[in-house]
């Protein structure tokens, strides 16, 4: 959220897709989509989550390992 401007509406939807981001990497068996949909209680729908996270992840330059 420092490298792009995020309205206030879309804030829950970056939170969310970073969650599923980092669950992706984290865990070996990771919540689905809709456990992710279900969490944002159907306000999010699992396309916007895959479109943010491809946005996401170009934002970091697709480099998700700490220095």
């Amino acid at each position: 959220m420092s490298l792009k401007k995020v309205s206030q509406r879309r804030v829950q939807l970056i939170a969310i897709t970073c969650l599923f981001v980092a669950s992706k990497y984290e865990e070996i068996y990771y919540p689905t989509l809709k456990d992710f949909e279900w969490l944002s209680n159907g306000t999010i729908s699992g396309r916007d989550i895959v479109k943010a996270e491809s946005i996401v992840l170009a934002a970091l330059g697709f480099d998700l390992a700490s220095v």
